[in-house]
């Protein structure tokens, strides 16, 4: 964005930003500490009001990991979503990954959600847009999973739909379920509306 421009401090100077709407993300394997990696990242597949854009990470030439992801241009002065036929922007297009990006979380029908606990929003969850920073999620999900947490499992497949924004000091109730060894979230605001989706596959280390 810095080199090809608009900059994202150019689009907040205009009260427009990017918004991360659903990312779907596969980790091959795990990456450790002192890993030199290489990151590559390009815009694909921009139509309506959705703008594409994959990453991928490799260690030694060989991919460890991919997302694939899906953002909307929003307008604060506007209080809306620009279309992408609305919006001069070229960042350059390539292919999009061929990755697994449902617009939503499809639950199993015969496992219901169950309360995992509440979390509030702090400080250092937050970003310039004052509300939790979407890579925070991945966290907060992977928190409820007990094999990740006990270290006998890694996450190796991550789907987060974002709906709304979680606010500083604004609290979330977290629900999930397992279902033939998938995780399954919904965080609900206070006013019952839905903040975020995701779906976690784990694999044993």
């Amino acid at each position: 964005m810095a080199a090809v421009r608009p900059s994202a401090p150019e689009l907040r100077a205009q009260r427009r930003a990017f918004i991360l709407t659903r990312i779907g993300i596969s980790i091959y394997a795990p990456l450790r500490h002192g890993d030199e990696i290489e990151l590559s990242t390009w815009a694909s597949d921009n139509s309506g009001v959705s703008y594409g854009r994959c990453f991928s990470v490799k260690r030694n030439g060989r991919t460890v990991a991919e997302a694939a992801s899906i953002w909307a241009l929003y307008d604060f002065r506007a209080k809306k979503i620009l279309r992408v036929n609305d919006v001069r922007i070229d960042y350059g297009y390539d292919d999009m990954l061929d990755l697994d990006l449902p617009r939503r979380i499809t639950f199993p029908e015969d496992v219901p959600l169950t309360l995992r606990g509440e979390y509030t929003a702090g400080y250092a969850d937050t970003d310039v847009n004052c509300h939790m920073n979407n890579t925070a999620y991945a966290d907060l999900f992977c928190n409820y999973i007990p094999e990740i947490k006990n270290g006998i499992a890694r996450a190796s497949s991550v789907h987060i739909c974002y709906m709304r924004e979680l606010h500083e000091d604004n609290t979330v109730k977290i629900y999930g379920c397992c279902s033939d060894d998938i995780y399954y979230f919904r965080t609900v605001l206070s006013d019952g509306k839905t903040n975020a989706e995701a779906k976690i596959i784990t694999e044993t280390e």
